[in-house]
């Protein structure tokens, strides 16, 4: 899947992302950024942005801010400098706290900020109906093992279907993301019934309000554009929000730190090329829009709400400090693919 740079904007009811002016200047930072790159088209936008009418509360100033940021963001990432991206992305996101018509990217930002800053312990509500601790076995992308057979009194939890029976586990649950659900499952009526037959619940997060029979919805946790939770932070929030006390096994998730992102060849990726790997400019972006610092961070205070099991591979990696985790990362992944998107 070839990865296009699209602008952003606010999902709001104030201002009108379909009206002509706008839609203009919409398509002006998309294409600007896919001919010229981010370096040329920052200096253009920039350019841009300068010459507009100095009228208060003007949308096509902002958008054409928050597409500075972000192209500013990027453009220090495909540097390798993550310390300026970071910096960056902190001033993006007092902007939007501050400026934005949506109330949603308002408050993702506020989120991002006080989990960079440490200033936030995530408060969710809780089930009280849960007595006993439940026990939870997260299987991810990165595991090179089938599922340790030693957990087969937790329930499993995947994030794609697993094309083996697996005899040790009797309780298996299914997260699935939109794209996935979209794109593989969604009228595929034949892999809605076998996946209904092998999972106990099947759970989905997307912006669609009618699921088929089965298929259950997760409220996303809405966000703007400033950050957004990947797979297993999704995962966790949904658990600590349903359960009391649990225990669980993380494995499989070593948050992007080998070159082989996906290496467990039983994790069905659309995106897989043919040699089997995943193109590393689209890793980067997803890495990039979701923000790995923030999930670094939030996944290090969601931890702290259950009992985390064994799970050493996991304990190390949030071990490292969030310098040594953004070291290894940059040498892990190829963030210079990111200068033409």
């Amino acid at each position: 899947m070839k990865e296009y740079f699209r602008e952003i904007y606010d999902i709001q009811d104030i201002h009108d992302n379909l009206a002509t002016k706008t839609k203009i200047y919409r398509v002006i930072i998309r294409y600007l950024v896919r001919v010229f790159g981010l370096s040329i088209s920052e200096v253009l936008i920039s350019f841009i942005y300068k010459i507009q009418p100095l009228k208060k509360n003007s949308y096509i100033k902002y958008i054409l801010r928050i597409n500075l940021f972000r192209i500013s963001y990027l453009k220090n990432l495909s540097n390798l400098d993550y310390k300026s991206a970071n910096f960056i992305k902190k001033e993006w996101a007092d902007f939007v706290s501050k400026k934005s018509a949506s109330e949603e990217d308002k408050s993702g930002a506020l989120h991002y900020l006080a989990v960079i800053n440490e200033d936030e312990n995530i408060k969710l509500p809780l089930n009280e109906s849960i007595i006993e601790p439940r026990k939870f076995y997260i299987y991810g992308p990165s595991a090179t093992n089938t599922p340790n057979p030693k957990y087969s009194d937790y329930t499993l939890i995947h994030t794609k279907p697993y094309p083996k029976i697996l005899e040790s586990f009797n309780k298996e649950l299914l997260f699935l993301n939109s794209y996935y659900f979209m794109f593989a499952v969604d009228n595929n009526f034949k892999v809605q019934k076998e996946l209904k037959a092998r999972y106990k619940k099947i759970y989905v997060t997307t912006m669609q309000e009618h699921l088929p029979e089965g298929f259950n919805l997760i409220d996303l946790h809405k966000s703007g554009y400033i950050q957004s939770e990947m797979a297993l932070q999704r995962i966790l929030r949904f658990l600590i929000k349903e359960y009391k006390v649990f225990d669980c096994v993380i494995e499989g998730f070593n948050f992007y730190l080998e070159k082989d992102a996906y290496k467990n060849k039983n994790y069905h990726k659309l995106t897989r090329k043919d040699n089997n790997l995943i193109n590393e400019k689209e890793i980067c972006l997803s890495l990039a829009d979701h923000d790995f610092l923030f999930n670094f961070k939030l996944t290090k205070n969601l931890v702290k709400r259950f009992n985390l099991i064994d799970s050493n591979d996991f304990r190390e990696i949030l071990s490292f400090t969030d310098d040594h985790y953004l070291e290894k990362l940059f040498i892990s992944r190829d963030f210079s693919s990111l200068k033409k998107i």
